[in-house]
């Protein structure tokens, strides 16, 4: 009985230690631009195979500063994020120049302003 009762309490902490639930990874993007415009951007989570598993839109106020936060898609693992600037009836779209790699099971902070840089083709 008492053998028992310690291989019970011996396995208990095991028990509890496999049903730990896993983090989720997060993100927060601050958008932090200087321009008169008006800026959509569409933030694409990739999985390992490079195939877009989520993607976010945000309206980010011209000359303002704006944090969205996300929770992940549990398969991704890097984001890209496309920006599209409009102003008098004209408009340009633009991929930031970098790709982001999330660290899984953690918070990721990205920091998108006027000196981020973009150019026409996806990083």
């Amino acid at each position: 009985m008492k053998k028992t009762l310690l291989l019970l309490i011996l396995a208990l902490p095991i028990v509890f230690t496999s049903c730990k639930k896993e983090k989720d990874t997060t993100y927060s993007v601050t958008f932090n631009m200087p321009f008169e415009v008006s800026i959509t951007a569409f933030i694409f989570e990739y999985n390992k195979a490079g195939e877009i598993v989520k993607n976010n839109t945000v309206d980010v106020p011209s000359k303002g500063v704006i944090t969205k936060d996300y929770t992940a898609n549990k398969n991704s693992e890097k984001l890209k994020v496309q920006i599209t600037m409009s102003s008098g009836g004209y408009s340009l779209t633009e991929w930031v120049q970098q790709v982001f790699y999330l660290k899984i099971g953690k918070e990721n902070f990205i920091t998108l302003d006027g000196n981020t840089l973009i150019g026409p083709s996806e990083p």
